[in-house]
Formats: structure tokens, C-alpha cells, sequence
């Protein structure tokens, strides 16, 4: 098995730069071992899924906090633009991929 997986306190340091959600979970090679054969050709990728009560007000504060996570254009619509184009693709979540974190790429 990987001995990649990441501490509690490692998963954990992510969520500090985003504003405060109701849950989160992550999962991914960095989380669960993975065989060995497969850690020879990965660094460990942890995925996050976080559930947020009010979405628009979620992605508001998170531009003022993180507006790299945003294409520049879609930041300057704001929180509630973003929320409305997620209700007329009828999405029922919203992900982002691939974000760099301490220079590391995590979601």
C-alpha cells in the first residue's frame, strides 16, 4: 500500500483559506491508501466536496478571499451571478478543479 496518505492536519489546512462551510469530505489517493504499483506514478490528489447553506453567499466571500479561483471575468459578476449560471445549467453541485495550494495542486 501508498504510504502517501496525508495527515488529518494536512487535509485539514485547505479548508482554512476558504470561508466556513457547513461540511466538507474529502477523498482521493491522498486520503485512502492506494496500491502500491499505482503510488509509484502519482503524488497523492485529494478531492474536497463542500456543502455550503447559501451558495451565492459562500462564493461571494470566497472571491473577496480567493479571486484565483475564479476566472477574472466570471469574479467580477460575484457570488449570485455564479449561483444563477449553476440554476440554468440546472447543476445540482458546483466543482472546481485544480487549484495550487503551498505550490502544491490540490482542488
Amino acid at each position: 500500500m501508498s504510504r502517501m496518505m496525508l495527515s488529518r492536519d494536512e487535509l485539514a489546512e485547505p479548508l482554512g483559506i476558504l470561508p466556513p462551510v457547513e461540511f466538507a469530505f474529502s477523498y482521493g489517493s491522498g486520503v485512502f491508501p492506494q496500491p502500491a504499483d499505482a503510488a509509484i506514478h502519482e503524488k497523492p490528489m485529494v478531492d474536497y466536496i463542500l456543502g455550503v447553506s447559501s451558495p451565492a453567499e459562500w462564493h461571494t466571500k470566497n472571491i473577496d478571499k480567493n479571486p484565483h479561483h475564479y476566472s477574472s471575468w466570471l469574479a467580477k459578476f460575484g457570488g449570485n451571478w455564479i449561483r444563477f449560471l449553476a440554476l440554468q445549467r440546472r447543476l445540482g453541485s458546483e466543482f472546481t478543479s485544480i487549484r495550487l495550494f503551498h505550490g502544491k495542486t490540490r482542488p
